[in-house]
């Protein structure tokens, strides 16, 4: 039988807490993501990801070398100016990422085809608020 996933917010005195556990760690702020990754693997746990809740838009967050070997999920409500973005784009490919989109608008449809295009793993997520024709349009598209 294989351990459940224990998702829990960054509070450093929980992780210790546990032994030999799958962690998902959700954190606000992309400061947290290398302390999270040093706290999991002294606590001797397992980091599954780390959920980054990102309250700006997708180009607004300077990706960093140093998370390259961290499993990493983006949820951000929209991908922002596309040029900016796109200085990161080498970057962003080299990292173990995956950004999450709510599938509420139009727009965040087509937010979610222009980083499947530049070959950026991305998930629409089905919240209370669906647009049903632009994931019907999404789901053509794919």
């Amino acid at each position: 039988m294989a351990w459940p996933h224990f998702v829990l917010p960054f509070e450093p005195s929980v992780i210790a807490e546990l032994r030999d556990r799958n962690l998902i760690v959700v954190v606000e702020c992309p400061d947290e993501i290398l302390t999270t990754v040093a706290a999991v693997r002294a606590s001797g746990n397992h980091l599954d990801c780390i959920v980054l809740r990102w309250h700006q838009p997708l180009d607004a967050l300077e990706f960093a070398e140093d998370w390259g070997d961290v499993p990493l999920v983006v949820e951000v409500q929209s991908l922002g100016k596309l040029h900016r973005l796109s200085r990161q784009l080498e970057l962003i490919r080299r990292l173990e990422l995956r950004v999450d989109l709510p599938l509420a608008t139009a727009a965040q449809a087509v937010d979610l085809q222009i980083l499947a295009s530049l070959n950026i793993p991305c998930r629409a997520v089905f919240g209370a608020k669906v647009d049903w024709d632009a994931a019907a349009d999404l789901m053509t598209y794919a």
